[in-house]
Formats: structure tokens, C-alpha cells, sequence
């Protein structure tokens, strides 16, 4: 799935569009609620045009408008659920949103090579005390200034491990893709601006807490799937709870 020319042959990422189509028919099949635009043709929207590239390189497009109906998709639907009826229930409470607390990050740059592998140790936060776990607090990494100058593709493996664990073990507690950038290298356009992956590690961080080990302390492991020829560059790493 990380190949845009080869994503509809992915099963998840081909139901996750035929779902989104289904419900689009749904949508369009009901009656226009209040602040929905107009779906008359002469209105403005039905005519904005989306361009996309073909696996030849030919440009093609189609118009909002032309998106009504299955008409040409040599497929329909026996059954459109109907719209649920409303019931009425007890407010709900208020609640104020808990900001993340960062806990903990690392002090160096990792370079992950194809096939190859990276670690670094969190380190506590400078002046935090020691975090708060909570049965109910989530644990959420961040990589931030993710790049490659040329065409990574595959997937990135989070591995989380106390400090001084040996080689990892079991699942990953989370993964990455860098989706397009090996198109983008093929266009001539290598490099891709430096970008953010956030992922949750609340799973793996329950259990690394029932083993005893410090939450401020985890030891990160990235281990590249990738057979590409570019290595990927992660800025900085960081874990939050909340």
C-alpha cells in the first residue's frame, strides 16, 4: 500500500474505498439536510475538476458532478441502510480535555538504513518529576522531521523495550509508512519535506509498566522493512502520555 500506482490491489485499502463509495451512495441517495451545498449540476461545486496522473503518465480528471451516481462503475448496491431514527438520552457531562505531558525524548538523530535497524534511549524530560500511569492514561510516540533524500518505501517497525533489553522480540508496538515518496522520486521530485508520524503505544507501554520499568525510560528500536536504496533520517523522538 505504500505504492500509490499499486494501493487498489492492497484487500485493506481497497475495502476502506469501497466502503467510503457505499457511503457516499448512502449520503447522496438522502434528503439534502440544512448546509449541505446544493446538488443541482449548474451549481459551482459540481463542476470543480480533480486531476490525477494515470499509470501511463497521462493526465486525466473528472468533475465533482461526474461522481453522482454508479453509473459507469459496473456495480450498485441491493440495499442502502435508512437513515437511524433519532433517540432522545441524558446529556453527557462536560469534560475538559487533559493536554498531552511529554515525558520523555531522545537526544540524538537516527538514520534507519534499508533492511537495517536503529535504536536510542528516551530520556526523562529535564525538570518533569516522574509521570503519573494511570490504568486509563494513553501513550502516544512522536517522530518528528522524518525524512529521506531519495525513495523509501515499505514499512518502519516501532519496537519499545526497557533500557538495556536485548534484540527485540514479538510484535511491533506500532509501524510507518512514508506513502508516495517513491513516486515522487520517479518524477524527478526525490527528497520529501520532513514530516511528523504519530502513533499509539498504549498496549505496549501497559505492559512494559507492569514489568516494572520506568515509562520515562524506554529504549525506541525502528527496523526497516524497506528494500529501497535510501535511508530515513527521524529528527527527534518523543513520548507523551494523557
Amino acid at each position: 500500500m505504500a505504492t500509490p500506482a499499486l494501493a487498489a490491489r492492497d484487500p485493506i485499502f481497497y475495502l476502506h474505498h469501497s466502503n467510503l463509495d457505499r457511503l457516499w451512495e448512502w449520503w447522496r441517495n438522502q434528503p439534502p439536510l440544512e448546509g449541505d451545498p446544493p446538488r443541482t449540476p449548474e451549481y459551482i461545486w459540481t463542476q470543480e475538476p480533480y486531476l490525477f496522473v494515470s499509470p501511463n503518465a497521462k493526465k486525466t480528471g473528472f468533475t465533482a458532478g461526474e461522481s453522482f451516481g454508479m453509473v459507469g462503475t459496473a456495480y450498485s448496491y441491493d440495499q442502502l441502510a435508512p437513515v437511524p431514527t433519532a433517540v432522545a438520552g441524558s446529556p453527557l457531562a462536560a469534560s475538559s480535555p487533559r493536554p498531552p505531558n511529554r515525558v520523555s525524548r531522545s537526544d540524538d538523530v537516527l538514520s534507519v538504513t534499508p533492511r537495517g535497524s536503529a535504536a536510542t534511549q528516551l530520556a526523562p524530560e529535564p525538570g518533569a518529576g516522574a509521570p503519573v500511569a494511570s490504568p486509563s492514561s494513553r501513550w502516544i510516540l512522536r517522530f518528528s522531521e522524518v525524512s529521506s533524500p531519495a525513495a523509501p518505501s515499505g514499512v518502519f517497525d516501532i519496537y519499545l523495550d526497557g533500557p538495556g533489553a536485548g534484540a527485540v522480540a514479538g510484535q511491533p508496538a506500532g509501524s510507518f509508512a512514508l506513502f508516495g515518496t517513491h513516486d515522487h522520486a520517479i518524477a524527478g521530485h526525490a527528497g520529501q519535506t520532513a514530516s511528523d508520524k504519530v502513533i499509539e503505544v498504549t498496549n505496549r507501554m501497559r505492559e512494559l509498566i507492569a514489568q516494572g520499568i520506568d515509562p520515562a525510560s524506554v529504549r525506541v528500536t525502528v527496523i526497516s522493512n524497506s528494500t529501497s536504496a535510501a535511508a530515513v533520517r527521524i529528527g527527534r523522538i518523543e513520548l507523551f502520555s494523557r
